[in-house]
C-alpha cells in the first residue's frame, strides 16, 4: 500500500525508479499547495537510494493526518488553477452584445441609373444603423443622405432635391 512521503529540502525534489518505471516530483518543504507531500508505492520504498535518501534527511514518512491535510491542499490548489483558467478565459471573450460582423448592401444610386448599388459590403451589428451603407465609389455622397420613416421601418434615404411648387 503507497505511503506519503514528504520532502524535507527547501526546494523540488525528483526521484526516478527506471527499473520500474517511477518518477515522483516534491515541491519544496512547506509548499502552500501541499505538493511538497506524494504517495509513494511500495516498490520505491523497497529501492536502496530512495531509502538512503529517507536515511539522509531529504524525504521523511508522514502520518496519514498529515497526508489527508496534503492531498486537501492539493486539491484547493487545484481548484483555484481551475478557477483562474476559468477566469483568464472569460477575460479574454468579448462580453459585447451585438458586436458581429454582418454583410448589407450599398443602398447609394445604381450606376444603369435605376436601383441601388448593391455591392456587398462589411459592417458592425451594432452600428449598422450609425450611417448610410455606401461603398467606396458612394461614399462621398453621404450628405444626400438622411434617416426616415418608411412603411413604419426607419432606414437611410437619399434626400432629392425638387423644385418648388408654384401655386
Amino acid at each position: 500500500m503507497p505511503v506519503a512521503v514528504r520532502n524535507l529540502e527547501d526546494g523540488p525534489a525528483v526521484f526516478s525508479d527506471l527499473d520500474n518505471g517511477i518518477q515522483l516530483e516534491w515541491q519544496g518543504k512547506g509548499d502552500g499547495a501541499g505538493e511538497d507531500v506524494q504517495y509513494v508505492p511500495d516498490a520505491l520504498m523497497q529501492n536502496i537510494a530512495f531509502t538512503k535518501a529517507m536515511r539522509n534527511g531529504i524525504f521523511a514518512l508522514v502520518t496519514e493526518d498529515e497526508a489527508i491535510e496534503a492531498v486537501a491542499q492539493q486539491q484547493v490548489s487545484q481548484e483555484a488553477k481551475r478557477a483562474d483558467a476559468a477566469s483568464s478565459a472569460r477575460a479574454t471573450l468579448s462580453p459585447e452584445v451585438d458586436n458581429d460582423l454582418i454583410q448589407v448592401n450599398c443602398i447609394g444610386p445604381s450606376t444603369r441609373g435605376t436601383g441601388t448599388c448593391g455591392e456587398p459590403l462589411t459592417v458592425r451589428a451594432k452600428a449598422s444603423g450609425d450611417a448610410p451603407h455606401l461603398c467606396p465609389r458612394h461614399k462621398a455622397l453621404v450628405s444626400q443622405y438622411a434617416l426616415a420613416e418608411v412603411n413604419g421601418t426607419i432606414t437611410w434615404v437619399r434626400a432629392t432635391v425638387a423644385p418648388r411648387e408654384s401655386q
